[in-house]
């Protein structure tokens, strides 16, 4: 019995150290993005010649697994489901029996607090690198995203794995080159019409299938929606101001 417990409590022990040692891996990794941006400014300032690691992964679902893992709520089915961008954003259709409704899914992969943490900063850094290049509709536009991603991430020195890479590479191009939150539904072919009536509810759209559905699409607050909307208008070519 004593053999059995000091056992258990080695291994508590080794697992509160490996959960230490992660966070603190994690905090360390945060605060070098956070100087990144500065660091970046000097070395431009003093036009220093560095080679750095390519950093270039590629993404094999059949070797490191699923981006997407999917469980209907309570009481809903799936009784339809294509993807808009395989591996990477799928739609599942929704139905519950009881409440005879139907529900329009859009499914991406989820991100853990460091890469969301990544993602935020790399953002910023790469939002800054297409304003001072142009791009023109002949121009393969995820290529040169892609390039760039991939330059910010060897200068900042951040080390992802496939996965991690593959998915904060695909809310880059669609939250800068796509529609952001709606890029899923502006791409579903089975679309007509999408409509939204503010923020903190839900987005509807017009399916050919099943006409109007909610969606588990929503602008969390009034900013998100506002800056959502000026950015769409520029897309589109048109100046909208918030009043």
């Amino acid at each position: 019995m004593v053999r059995v417990s000091i056992s258990i409590l080695k291994k508590e022990a080794k697992k509160n150290i490996e959960e230490e040692g992660l966070e603190k891996f994690e905090e360390e990794a945060i605060e070098t993005i956070r100087r990144a941006k500065k660091r970046r400014v000097l070395l431009r300032t003093k036009k220093e010649k560095r080679i750095f690691r390519e950093i270039t992964k590629e993404y094999k679902p059949e070797i490191h697994g699923p981006l997407i893992e999917f469980t209907p709520p309570p009481g809903w089915k799936v009784i339809e489901e294509y993807w808009i961008e395989e591996h990477f954003c799928k739609i599942f259709i929704l139905y519950n029996e009881d409440e005879q409704d139907y529900w329009y899914f859009v499914a991406e992969p989820k991100l853990s607090p460091y890469e969301m943490e990544v993602y935020a900063q790399i953002y910023l850094l790469m939002r800054d690198e297409l304003e001072r290049i142009s791009i023109s509709d002949g121009m393969e536009k995820e290529a040169i995203l892609q390039k760039i991603y991939t330059k910010v991430l060897n200068e900042l020195g951040i080390n992802l794995d496939e996965k991690g890479y593959a998915k904060i590479f695909y809310y880059l191009e669609r939250d800068l080159i796509g529609y952001g939150r709606i890029n899923a539904m502006v791409r579903d072919r089975m679309l007509e019409d999408i409509s939204c009536n503010g923020y903190r509810k839900p987005l509807y759209v017009y399916h050919r299938s099943y006409t109007n559905l909610r969606t588990n699409v929503v602008f969390e607050d009034e900013s998100e929606l506002d800056s959502f909307v000026i950015n769409l208008a520029q897309k589109c070519g048109k100046h909208l101001s918030i009043a």
